[in-house]
């Protein structure tokens, strides 16, 4: 827990944030003497949801250690956070209209590795753009093979392996 500084929630369906405060509560009586920030970033549009969520649990009011919640501008490329090791950039991508979702890419200063997260979505340009240039590593939601019926807020194995192929990535 010491280490944990930075939290994404890519977008606000429960199985995504559920755990959020129960994480936090852990944290708060683990580490009682932790003095570092904790900053949890989400789509910019789902702010409210989350804060009211977390407040819900009295987790801002209660916390002993700074706890921030970030939004996120819902555009292409836009920036999560910076520090000496990572950049993190995120971009939304195509999952459900009613609940803005994005995907998210780290690359690493030191190795200059990038991996790309989908998070949830379907078939998406604006995830492969986020992925294009050959990442190293693209991790993509898949519900099911290509065979499978699936809701189609969800991408299949071929969905996966087309955006992969696609974007260049190195490893899916």
């Amino acid at each position: 827990y010491q280490a944990l500084e930075e939290i994404i929630i890519t977008h606000t369906h429960i199985d995504h944030f559920y755990g959020l405060p129960g994480l936090i509560f852990s944290m708060m009586y683990r580490d009682m003497q932790r003095e570092t920030p904790l900053r949890i970033s989400c789509p910019e549009c789902a702010l409210d949801v989350l804060i009211r969520f977390l407040d819900f649990f009295n987790l801002r009011e209660d916390c002993p250690f700074p706890l921030y919640v970030h939004g996120v501008p819902l555009e292409e490329q836009a920036a999560i956070f910076e520090n000496e090791a990572v950049t993190v950039t995120a971009s939304p991508v195509d999952h459900s209209p009613k609940t803005p979702t994005f995907g998210v890419k780290i690359a690493s200063k030191r190795s200059g590795k990038t991996m790309v997260y989908s998070g949830d979505t379907t078939y998406s340009e604006r995830l492969i753009r986020l992925a294009s240039g050959g990442v190293d590593l693209l991790f993509h939601e898949c519900s099911g093979l290509s065979t499978h019926d699936i809701v189609p807020i969800h991408s299949n194995a071929r969905h996966a392996g087309q955006a992969a192929r696609q974007s260049g990535a190195k490893k899916l």
